[in-house]
């Protein structure tokens, strides 16, 4: 009896040992996933991603989804209840009402590609950068009381245009080798600036600088008053590239561009394309801005309203939300697969829209907008 006793208690001992062995191993293998886990968690917080507890944005709505027309520009109206959309195909402009979804009203170009579109500050006129028949470009503005074409501005060429803060004057960017500064009531050119394969232009919030992106790459900051670059504020968006888009933050103390690079740098996301901001106080970068190993071409970049983020669309379909503090990047929207052309935020920064080759407009909720 004895001896089953003590062989039974060896046996006993046995499984013990053995579900001992089995559960250290368990707890092992469970403490790595766990360790695994929070490293993951950490990296997250590191690059400023944390998709369960910041709120992300929430598509809204699919404008144009039976569109086939390209398009190459947005504009929201100042109130946020109308968008416009232009055509680089069809060379037309249409108009959305932004809380119905429907397309209201379509301006006509000049049959070929419209570049740019922007409302004036009070919202009473709509301009745009269009190619006309047989090549060049021009100007064209439309009375969005009438919907008929208010000023012939002679011997404008336009692939971008911006109003200025007053509405006064408007500003044209063209690959003729000039900036040009109208007068809206006249259609007459005020003020002529030398600056060679201008694709994007806009006004510093006192209206008193014009920023300017260029096909060489180089992002200039002109003083209207003497019609003279800013002194050191001529950049490169990267070697062998081009500069597609430029904007400035809200408060006028940032600028922001984007555009497509041949050589990786310190402050363009990869070879292939790039968004680099700068402080204007310093004239410097103000945060580095990277989106790792393949980045692709940065077609557009725009300020929200706060100036807390910068929007970014390129080439392979993402929008991606960046913060304009530490540069890291908050989040990536699908907007298609084929390439964006434009992003804009809504003057109340509620809604994200961006538009590109597909035809769709996508407009998101923003979250964190007040």
């Amino acid at each position: 009896m004895d001896g089953c006793k003590t062989r039974r208690h060896r046996q006993i001992s046995g499984a013990v040992q053995s579900v001992g062995e089995v559960m250290r191993r368990v707890v092992v293998v469970m403490g790595l996933a766990g360790l695994g886990l929070l490293v993951a968690w950490l990296g997250l917080a590191y690059l400023g991603l944390w998709p369960w507890s910041i709120p992300q944005p929430t598509l809204r709505a699919t404008l144009g989804e039976d569109d086939p027309t390209e398009l190459s520009c947005l504009a929201f109206s100042p109130d946020g209840r109308m968008l416009a959309a232009g055509s680089s195909s069809d060379g037309k402009i249409k108009l959305w009402n932004v809380d119905s979804g429907q397309n209201t009203t379509t301006l006509q170009g000049q049959d070929a590609a419209v570049h740019s579109v922007v409302f004036s500050p009070d919202g009473k006129s709509l301009a745009a950068g269009v190619t006309v028949k047989g090549g060049g470009t021009a100007i064209m503005l439309w009375d969005m009381t009438t919907g008929k074409e208010k000023v012939a501005f002679k011997g404008a060429g336009a692939r971008s245009v911006a109003f200025s803060p007053d509405g006064k004057s408007l500003a044209s960017g063209s690959i003729d080798e000039t900036i040009r500064v109208w007068d809206v009531a006249s259609g007459k050119n005020t003020s002529t600036l030398k600056a060679w394969g201008t694709v994007s232009v806009a006004f510093s919030p006192d209206g008193k600088l014009l920023a300017s992106a260029s096909i060489d790459g180089t992002v200039k900051l002109w003083d209207l008053a003497s019609g003279n670059i800013e002194p050191d504020c001529k950049w490169e968006i990267g070697p062998g590239g081009s500069a597609d888009s430029v904007a400035f933050s809200p408060d006028g103390k940032a600028l922001a561009a984007g555009g497509a690079t041949d050589m990786p740098s310190m402050s363009i996301c990869g070879a292939g394309g790039g968004i680099m901001l700068w402080d204007l106080t310093t004239r410097n970068e103000k945060v580095p801005i990277r989106a790792g190993d393949k980045c692709h071409d940065i077609h557009s970049v725009a300020f929200s309203p706060d100036g807390k983020h910068l929007a970014s669309g390129s080439c392979d379909g993402k929008v991606q939300l960046w913060d304009t503090s530490t540069g890291k990047l908050r989040t990536t929207l699908r907007y298609h697969y084929k390439e964006i052309r434009a992003v804009v935020f809504s003057p109340n920064g509620k809604i994200l829209a961006a538009g590109g080759e597909s035809g769709q407009i996508k407009l998101w909720d923003m979250p964190d907008a007040k």
